[in-house]
């Protein structure tokens, strides 16, 4: 079903929302169906610094700008160099709190 024909069908359920209104309904249960499912997968790359363990990783290249936003949902594996980086199953000896 298209975004075209799904519109016309909640019209008519629906007759008094706007278009906008509805797209913006269709989008939002798209992003919830996809986190939910899991269904979307994909590579991040970014730029490390020295000294910095936290990193926003829904914000690509770290500009704060609404362009670039990802929603990421779980991070399956991280590699650094070519190397696979194990995941931390123990809080981490010094507490960084920045």
């Amino acid at each position: 079903m298209t975004h075209t024909e799904l519109n016309a069908y909640i019209k008519k359920v629906f007759p008094d929302e706007s278009d906008a209104d509805i797209a913006l309904h269709l989008t939002e249960a798209s992003r919830d169906f996809t986190s939910r499912t899991k269904i979307l997968e994909g590579i991040e790359e970014f730029n490390t610094a020295v000294g910095q363990r936290y990193y926003d990783l829904n914000d690509v290249d770290g500009d704060g700008s609404e362009t670039d936003q990802r929603h990421i949902v779980e991070i399956n594996r991280v590699e650094y160099n070519n190397y696979s980086i194990a995941r931390l199953v123990t809080p981490p000896d010094e507490t960084d709190i920045s």
